[in-house]
C-alpha cells in the first residue's frame, strides 16, 4: 500500500510497481523491489529444523533452566548454547546431544566427580565426590535431573540432600522400566540461587 503526504509526492512508503519507497530522516527514497529470497533453501530448511529439535528438546526442562540460569531470561542463554553446542548429525538428520546441554550456569564448584547406578526396579543412586574448592560449601544443595528419552518426562530431585552427603537415593516411576535415561547434577548455595554449571552425569537403563 502506498502513502503520499504534499501537493506533488511528500513523503512517500510502500511499494510502487517495481519500486520500493520510504522515508529516511525526512527524505523520500525510492529503490528497485528486490523479491525476497527464495525461503525454503537447504539452508534456511536446516536452521529450522535445529531451532525447531531444540525448542522440542529443551521445553520438558524448562523449569529447571529457569531455575538454573538465574530467571526466565536465562533459558534465552541456554537455548542458544544448545542451538550452537548440541547439534549432531547431517542435514535433515539432527539430533540432540544431551552431554551438550546445560541446565544451569554459575561460578559454584562442580563435582570433581560423578556416577549413577541402577538399583532394583527403577531406583538410581547418584554419587559425587564431596571434595569443596573455592566459593564451594558442604551445605551446598543438590539438584539432580532425570530425563526419559522416549517420553521426554522429567523427574527433577530438587535440594533433597547437600554437597556433604555425597550420594542420593531415588526412586524414579515404574513406568519408565526399560528406558533409557538422561542424568545431570548441579549445586546451588542456600539462601541464594547462585548454581554451579550443571554436569552431564551419563545415561542409566532401568
Amino acid at each position: 500500500m502506498s502513502k503520499f503526504s504534499s501537493t506533488t509526492f511528500g513523503k512517500i512508503s510502500g511499494k510502487h510497481g517495481t519500486a520500493v519507497a520510504s522515508t529516511r530522516e525526512g527524505k523520500s527514497i525510492l529503490r528497485v523491489y528486490t523479491p525476497p529470497s527464495n525461503p525454503n533453501t537447504d539452508a534456511q530448511q536446516s536452521q529450522r529444523i535445529k531451532f525447531g529439535l531444540v525448542a522440542v528438546s529443551l521445553n520438558p526442562l524448562r523449569n529447571i533452566i529457569y531455575y538454573g540460569f538465574g530467571g526466565t531470561n536465562g533459558y534465552s542463554q541456554a537455548y542458544s548454547l544448545a542451538l550452537r553446542n548440541a547439534i549432531t548429525g547431517t542435514y535433515p538428520a539432527f539430533s540432540i546431544n544431551y552431554a551438550k546441554v546445560m541446565l544451569s550456569s554459575g561460578s559454584l564448584p562442580q563435582s570433581p566427580s560423578v556416577n549413577v547406578t541402577k538399583g532394583a526396579g527403577t531406583d538410581v543412586t547418584v554419587e559425587w565426590d564431596v571434595s569443596v574448592w573455592t566459593n564451594g560449601s558442604p551445605d551446598d544443595l543438590v539438584h539432580i535431573c532425570f530425563l526419559n528419552d522416549s517420553t521426554k518426562a522429567v523427574v527433577y530431585s530438587q535440594a533433597q540432600v547437600i554437597r556433604s552427603a555425597g550420594q542420593s537415593a531415588i526412586v524414579l516411576p515404574a513406568v519408565w522400566a526399560g528406558a533409557v535415561i538422561h542424568c545431570w547434577i548441579f549445586f546451588a548455595s542456600p539462601g541464594s540461587q547462585k548454581c554451579s554449571v550443571s554436569q552431564y552425569i551419563g545415561t542409566v537403563a532401568l
